[in-house]
């Protein structure tokens, strides 16, 4: 069961390292230094630094900024899987569209705060 190019246990079958390996010695000396660094990032945030940074990229978003309209949406709803091209057949599908952005603009502006309870 030990592959001898290291000496680290391994399943003959699959190649994969037995349970009890950690990976090396010392382990991943970059991924622990990592992990303490989140750390401290975690500790000096509080929510209402988030929720600044939220807000300001929102606006950046509604002012037409589309890096931040990504990241905002990415960070929300999750990244797309992946991109659909869109193939205009007919008119009629251009008035949809327009028609859509349009109600899209009647909508009433997202307030900033949520109302005080």
């Amino acid at each position: 069961m030990v592959d001898g190019s290291n000496g680290f246990a391994k399943d003959p079958r699959t190649g994969r390292f037995l349970k009890g390996n950690k990976g090396g010695p010392g382990g991943n000396a970059e991924a622990a230094r990592v992990r303490a660094y989140r750390q401290e990032f975690l500790r000096a945030l509080t929510p209402a630094d988030v929720r600044k940074v939220v807000l300001k990229v929102a606006k950046l978003a509604a002012a037409g900024e589309s890096w931040a309209a990504k990241e905002l949406l990415d960070r929300a709803l999750g990244k797309s899987k992946e991109t659909l091209a869109v193939e205009v057949k007919h008119e009629g599908d251009v008035r949809r569209g327009e028609e859509i952005l349009g109600i899209l603009e009647k909508e009433p502006p997202v307030d900033e705060e949520p109302p005080a309870q």
